[in-house]
């Protein structure tokens, strides 16, 4: 008997831990990261890439979301005065051209900007 509860705990103890390592790997459920069904407002964390000459994009969602849950914004001059961490929403579209020299992901037209948080 006493083997059998040392079997059925440890069966619940090692059940336990591997749902916990599930529910880690999930991204933080976070109402700042939000998108309409076009994309044609976005609303995420503004982040600066330090290569190919520097670059920003939008962080909207998990690597495993649509288009990677980030935009590639480019260079465009609106963003100077923001910094990298700002919690923003946009409002444009997907380019259709998808040539750039950035390569991270998918471009962003980027209509306008206002700063949330």
């Amino acid at each position: 008997m006493k083997k059998v509860f040392i079997t059925v705990l440890v069966a619940i103890v090692i059940a336990f831990g591997a749902s916990l390592i599930l529910l880690n790997r999930q991204p933080p459920k976070d109402e700042s990261y939000a998108h309409a069904p076009d994309y044609s407002w976005v609303t995420g964390q503004l982040q600066y890439q330090d290569i190919e000459g520097g670059f920003w994009i939008i962080r909207f969602g998990s690597r495993d979301a649509p288009y990677n849950g980030q935009f590639v914004l480019g260079k465009d001059s609106r963003l100077q005065n923001f910094k990298n961490g700002d919690l923003v929403k946009i409002t444009g579209k997907i380019s259709q051209d998808q040539i750039s020299i950035y390569q991270a992901g998918t471009i962003y037209t980027l209509q306008s900007i206002e700063f949330l948080k």
